[in-house]
């Protein structure tokens, strides 16, 4: 959750290495609902939990910006 804009460093360049090994060797796809949606439960599977709704929420700040 870096902004793209901040030079490749320490957790930025760990958090772009992983992603790039798990599509590599394909070894994480969405397999249920919940991944597909994630971390928007709440609003797409109308779940009422609080703790996801906030999780959606700042993940959707970071989006908004």
């Amino acid at each position: 959750m870096l902004h793209e804009e901040l030079p490749e460093r320490g957790e930025a360049r760990r958090g772009r290495g992983w992603l790039q090994k798990a599509r590599s060797e394909g070894w994480y796809e969405p397999t249920t609902p919940v991944d597909a949606v994630l971390p928007f439960v709440n609003r797409e599977l109308g779940w009422n939990d609080k703790n996801w709704f906030a999780n959606g929420h700042s993940f959707q700040v970071l989006l908004d910006r």
